[in-house]
Parts: structure tokens; C-alpha cells; sequence
């Protein structure tokens, strides 16, 4: 028998101020920022229950339906709490901390001297010997990182960051110490469930996934979640229990959330492009390797007090740290995923100096993009599009044109040779076939020359090439302005010989 819902009765009206929904423990309701939080709540009787309580970021508007004094009833708020599994949150905001600072009001840290206790507890315990930065800057860095995952309310991509070395060099430690800091920071084993994973991403939590070894052979879903995580507005949909026994219903899962990895191997090229590598080397400080992040005693500033201050400061100044974001969109010259990765890095270090006096830390952090940037290409193995783009980029070294053909053949070429003279080994790219290159010439919307023959040729267009090399962080040199004097021409009569056409009686040889 069909069941019936019952019928609806009395009267309604337009819910508009319902609209909203909060599906996260920190989020921009219109031109506010909210926050979720489930924290123990006792009773007349003594009995202790969790129930959602949500602030916003005056700390004066607060919500709860239990009757908490200085509260409102949730039917009151201009939104609707969604947030699955609020009351498994682990390494969120402490029930002292909001006793402390939102319900009696006492001042809190202000948001660079936070800063300041994140980057001394990461250089207490880290040594970044090795790394592509100084100490002190690499200490900035990962803190700047740390406090970003804060704010993916207002990203628009995350970086992961991967500590990477040899045995002894550190890099479980590394992350260890960065995600007891981070927003709902949790270390796993890459043998963790789907389900444990999906449901932590789905609150936007800091998944840090130690001894890493060998990601591809993870689960397919587990790694299509880890790989998509980077980009705002990615979902995924999963089929759980519903209302009645038997039934099921679709949920739409949030993959945006930062992550970190450690391993002694790199990442392939799909999930270092979505990275930052940190290198680090066995460290000769024995002081600092005897600290252990599991022991509170070693730190500096305790983990849970650093999470409570940044929590609250990351829920007062969201919309500053909006503005600055899209300050560092507009004035950055590195595009595509170079700067993604780096975007709420960047974001948090503008803000920190433009509005809390944090001097000369983006000039810092900009340089160390640079210097990781400069360096990354030495780690990590490009991608076949890469390598395409930059043997295509040589060809057009000294070329006065705005067009050039390429034979295909010239094309496979010129990779094996890039491959060679970067040591690489992969039978994938050090020896590409010309059928390859072609697909790939197709896919990146390349036109064919329209000669005929067995040595097809395509017609580089160089605007369409600086769009590709730009997203790639590839340098193409500039078309030459001035004609190339006559002596430098006879030297390269052959390189032009294919791009210039003269008529037979008028050429000088």
C-alpha cells in the first residue's frame, strides 16, 4: 500500500528569510559570517546533551533551541543549520573557549599575534633543512597554509601541502605539527575508509594523510574525492539511509577542503599540480627531534588554545579576508594552478599585513612562491601537455611571426630531447610517438597545415600557445619588434626557410 503523507494544514507563507542555509561550521550568510558548533550543554537535572549552537561575527547574535540564556531560538535566524555530523566534530572550537570569549566577551589574541604563535610552534618542532625557502620564511608559510584552512568560504581553490623526504627527514612531524593546528585537523592512514573521509570532507575538514607511498593504488573513489577537493563547487553524490527502513535517498557531498600528504615518493603529475612540496632532509638538531606533537608538554603555545583564537578570529574578519583575497586575484602575475595553489596563502598574508600591521609578509610569501615555483620543476615530472607546450614555446625562440608550422614528427622530437635534458626516465614522456603528440595537438585545439603528406604539420598560432603556456606558468618569448639584421639572418637561413616564402626570382641565393 502507496504510504500518504498526511495533509497540511493552516496557513503559510513565503519563506523568505529561510533561503539561506548554513552546511558548514563556518559560513557567509549574505554579508555576515556564521559559525556551527556543537559543544556539551548540561542540564537542571545534570544530565549533559550536545546541541547546535551558531554565532555570528559580533559574538553577540547567538542561536540554540535548549533554552541556553543569551540565546535565541534557531526558528529566529535568517537561515537553515544543515551540517551533518556537527556532533562528531573533532578539533573543533572548545566549549571553554566560547564560554570565554563570545558569551563573557574577554578580548581576544588579535589575528597576527595568532600568526606569530602558529609559525614559532612549527619552527619549534620542524626543521626545513633542504627546503626550497629559509627556515624562518618556510615557518611563515606553513603557518600562512594553517590558517587558510580556515577560511574556504571565501577560496576559490586550496593547495594541498605534501611534506616530502627520506626516512628521518621529518615529514610525518611536519604535518603532524601543521594539522593539530589546522580547522578540524585530522591525521589519517591512506587505508582509511571512504566513508570516514567523505563525511570529515564534507564538513571542509584538514585530512592529513601520512606514509603515502602509493595513492594510485587507492580506491578510486577515495582518490577521485582527494583530487577534486581543490576547487570550490565540486560534489559528489552518495546514496545513504533514509527516513524509513528500506528507503534511500541522494546526498550531495562537499569535496572542498584542504589536505596534506607525506611520503618518501613525489606525486604524480595530476595530484603535484594540485600541491606544494616541501622538501626536507634529517635534521642534526636533536633537541627539536625529540619533540613530538602527541606530547602537549612540547608545544609552545598549546594546539587547542592556537585552534580557538584562530577559529574566532577566522569568524570576526571572513569578509576582510575576502577583500584581501580577491586584492591578491587581481594584482598576481602567475596564473592556472601555480597560483591556485597558492591563493590562500597569499590571501592570509595580505590581510595580515595590510590590516594587523603583519609587515613585509606577502613580499616574503611572493618570494617564496617564486623560489618553490623555480624549484618544483626539478621534483616533479611535468605532463605531457607541459612538455608539448614548452618544446612548442622553443620553436618559436627568435621568430618574428605571430604563426609557425611544426611537423609532428619535430614536435615528438623536441620532447624526447626536453626529456633528456631534464633526466627524465618515464617511458611515458622520454619517448613519446608522433600519434600521441597528435591527439594531443587536437585536444588543445591546435589547427593541421593543410599540406598533405606523410609528415603532417599544424600551424601554431602563438596567441592561442601564450593562453595554454600562461595557465602553465610557461615562458614564451615575446615576437621579435625589430628586423633581424642581415648577418644573424644568413646564420639562420635554415630555421627560416620554412616560415618565410619568397618568390624564386627574388631570393639572394
Amino acid at each position: 500500500m502507496k504510504h500518504e503523507k498526511p495533509p497540511k494544514s493552516g496557513t503559510f507563507k513565503i519563506a523568505l528569510n529561510k533561503v539561506a542555509t548554513i552546511k558548514r561550521p563556518i559560513q557567509q550568510v549574505g554579508d555576515k559570517t556564521y559559525s556551527a558548533i556543537s559543544i556539551p550543554l548540561e542540564g537542571e537535572n545534570g544530565d549533559i546533551i550536545n546541541d547546535p549552537i551558531i554565532f555570528d561575527d559580533t559574538f553577540q547574535e547567538r542561536y540554540c533551541d535548549v533554552g541556553l540564556e543569551g540565546h535565541m531560538p534557531t526558528s529566529e535566524a535568517p537561515f537553515k543549520l544543515e551540517v551533518e555530523n556537527l556532533d562528531q566534530v573533532d578539533n573543533g572550537l572548545s566549549a571553554a573557549a566560547y564560554q570565554k570569549f563570545v558569551v563573557e566577551g574577554e578580548p581576544l589574541e588579535k589575528p597576527n599575534v595568532c600568526f606569530n604563535h602558529m609559525k614559532d610552534n612549527i619552527a619549534h618542532f620542524v626543521s626545513f633543512d633542504g627546503s626550497f625557502a629559509s627556515q624562518d620564511k618556510m615557518s611563515a608559510m606553513a603557518a600562512c597554509w594553517a590558517m587558510s584552512t580556515y577560511i574556504t568560504p571565501v577560496l576559490d581553490t586550496v593547495g594541498y601541502i605534501w611534506p616530502t623526504g627520506e626516512k628521518g627527514s621529518g615529514k610525518s612531524q611536519c604535518m603532524k605539527t601543521i594539522i593539530e593546528m589546522c580547522y578540524l585537523g585530522t591525521t589519517l592512514t591512506s587505508s582509511s575508509t571512504y566513508a570516514s573521509v567523505r563525511n570529515q570532507a564534507d564538513l571542509g575538514a584538514t585530512l592529513g594523510f601520512d606514509d603515502c607511498e602509493n595513492i594510485k593504488g587507492m580506491d578510486s573513489s577515495k582518490r577521485e574525492l582527494l583530487l577534486a577537493g581543490n576547487t570550490k563547487g565540486v560534489t559528489a553524490s552518495v546514496q545513504v539511509p533514509g527516513g524509513r527502513d528500506g528507503e534511500w535517498k541522494t546526498r550531495k557531498i562537499d569535496a572542498f577542503a584542504p589536505r596534506a600528504f607525506t611520503s618518501i615518493g613525489l606525486p604524480d603529475a595530476t595530484l603535484g599540480s594540485r600541491t606544494i612540496m616541501v622538501p626536507l632532509a634529517r635534521t642534526s638538531d636533536t633537541e627539536k627531534t625529540r619533540r613530538k606533537p602527541s606530547n602537549k608538554k612540547d608545544w609552545l603555545f598549546g594546539p587547542e588554545y592556537v585552534r580557538d583564537v584562530t577559529w574566532l578570529n577566522m569568524v570576526k574578519y571572513l569578509s576582510q579576508i575576502e577583500a584581501a583575497k580577491e586584492r591578491v586575484n587581481n594584482s598576481s602575475s602567475v596564473a592556472g594552478r601555480d597560483f591556485d595553489i597558492f591563493q590562500g596563502i597569499l590571501s592570509i598574508a595580505a590581510w595580515l599585513e595590510t590590516d594587523h600591521g603583519e609587515e613585509g609578509l606577502l613580499a616574503s610569501m611572493l618570494e617564496v612562491m617564486e623560489q618553490y615555483l623555480a624549484q618544483r620543476d626539478e621534483n616533479v615530472l611535468p605532463s605531457l601537455e607541459e612538455l608539448l607546450l614548452e618544446a612548442l614555446a622553443e620553436s618559436f625562440r627568435d621568430i618574428r611571426g605571430n604563426t609557425k608550422r611544426c611537423p609532428t614528427s619535430d614536435i615528438a622530437e623536441k620532447i624526447t630531447e626536453l626529456c633528456e635534458a631534464k633526466d627524465i626516465t618515464d617511458e611515458n614522456l622520454a619517448s613519446v610517438d608522433a600519434q600521441r603528440v597528435g591527439s594531443l595537438m587536437r585536444w588543445l585545439g591546435f589547427q593541421k597545415h593543410s599540406t598533405n603528406g606523410s609528415n603532417r604539420s599544424w600551424v601554431i598560432d602563438r596567441k592561442l600557445l601564450e593562453q595554454h603556456c600562461n595557465a602553465h606558468g610557461i615562458h614564451i618569448a615575446p615576437p621579435m619588434e625589430t628586423p633581424m639584421p642581415d648577418w644573424a639572418f644568413e646564420e639562420n637561413r635554415t630555421k627560416w626557410e620554412e616560415d618565410i616564402t619568397v618568390p624564386e626570382d627574388e631570393k639572394p641565393w
